[in-house]
């Protein structure tokens, strides 16, 4: 069985407070940047850092991105 790999661009809007590697869409899509893919929803939720969280429980947990000024 052949695969291909591909390559996608997601605009994210927040990130974990306690893993900022964890950047979140507004779809609440949990995007994990160190291993460059997405965590599954599973049966309960999300699995982050041992717990398991559902969406609406992981507004509480984020901070939203702020725009970074470049000087160019």
């Amino acid at each position: 069985m052949n695969y291909e790999h591909v390559n996608l661009t997601f605009k994210v809007y927040w990130y974990f407070k306690d893993q900022p590697h964890l950047k979140v869409t507004r779809c609440k899509k949990v995007i994990n940047t160190k291993t460059n893919k997405m965590l599954t929803y599973g049966v309960r939720g999300f699995n982050v850092g041992g717990k398991y969280y559902k969406r609406h429980q992981l507004n509480k947990m984020l901070v939203k991105i702020e725009k970074i000024n470049m000087p160019f």
